[in-house]
């Protein structure tokens, strides 16, 4: 029987696609799947990251050191740090326990550091973002830490 009667697959792999998304049966009752630590969220921090990325590099940033050498620093790093929430994300996906850690550690990490300098409305719209992305891997971490069905581990 077709998990959506009223809908029919037009191939193989649309279904198979489908198979990753649907409900699935958790502990008696039937949820959402999820997709890595809320995504959007993710795709948001990436994008502050880069962003600050670019302006550090340019010299835009007022507050950042007028030499080359701190400015491209500051690039490299915020650079960095995109990456790696891309690659948290891919892996949080496919249940990683030791990205699940990273994760909590690098959101930690960077929500104390925000403290360090001057404090103004970006920064808090970054810990915010950190914050709640913290709390949402706190509050999943059942589904994070269990071992990831057959089909998410392929690729």
């Amino acid at each position: 029987m077709p998990r959506f009667p009223d809908h029919r697959p037009s191939s193989r792999r649309t279904s198979e696609r489908r198979s990753r998304l649907d409900l699935d049966k958790v502990g008696g009752r039937e949820r959402r799947a999820h997709r890595g630590a809320r995504l959007p969220l993710w795709v948001l921090a990436t994008q502050l990251a880069l962003a600050f990325s670019l302006i550090a590099a340019t010299g835009i940033h007022p507050a950042l050191p007028e030499t080359g050498f701190g400015r491209w620093v500051m690039g490299v790093l915020a650079l960095l740090n995109a990456f790696v929430f891309v690659g948290l994300v891919v892996f949080l996906r496919r249940h990683s326990r030791i990205a699940y850690w990273l994760a909590l550690v690098l959101l930690t990490t960077i929500s104390v550091l925000t403290y360090a300098d001057e404090f103004g409305p970006a920064d808090l719209i970054v810990l915010m973002i950190n914050i709640l992305m913290l709390l949402l891997l706190v509050r999943d971490r059942g589904w994070y830490l269990s071992p990831a069905p057959s089909d998410l581990q392929r690729s």
